[in-house]
């Protein structure tokens, strides 16, 4: 997140204003309420996919939406750090930045479940924030001063399973 917006943030809750970010914290202090995954866990069980649905060691890619979104900087940690932990044959290469194209999202769209129908694609990683997010919200400006952080679970989404 860029300074300025987190400093105009910081102003508008300092008013009383209740913050809200869905996805991940815009800070590392923690002192807005947030919605989102535990992005940690979300890139150590893509690892651990990868580590497990590949026949032999050798170069993974990595796409990632934006390099300045905390979350997705905590997917890749926690994806390097499996492979360091569990799978360290493999070559990780430096992320490539999709700039958010929902042409290249893992989520489960009419694209990724044809792919996934025609064994193009082995699993997605899907997550449903919007309802959690609004109840959060809702939370949150009915508690004015706490902070609501919620951890919403993820789905994976197979063949088999959808």
């Amino acid at each position: 997140m860029h300074a300025v917006v987190t400093q105009a943030l910081e102003r508008i809750q300092a008013r009383g204003i209740p913050v809200f970010t869905p996805i991940s914290q815009i800070s590392v202090t923690g002192q807005m309420s947030c919605i989102g995954l535990d992005n940690w866990k979300v890139g150590r069980t893509s690892a651990w996919a990868f580590a497990h649905l590949c026949k032999a060691p050798g170069k993974i890619g990595i796409l990632m939406g934006n390099p300045r979104h905390r979350n997705q900087e905590m997917n890749e940690t926690g994806f390097r750090s499996c492979f360091r932990e569990f799978a360290p044959d493999f070559s990780l290469l430096e992320p490539v930045s999709t700039c958010d194209s929902a042409a290249v999202a893992q989520d489960l769209t009419e694209v990724t479940r044809a792919a996934l129908l025609c064994r193009s694609m082995t699993l997605v990683i899907s997550h449903r924030l919007a309802r959690d997010a609004v109840d959060g919200m809702v939370r949150a400006c009915a508690n004015p001063g706490s902070t609501q952080t919620s951890i919403v679970p993820f789905e994976i989404f197979t063949r088999e399973n959808i």
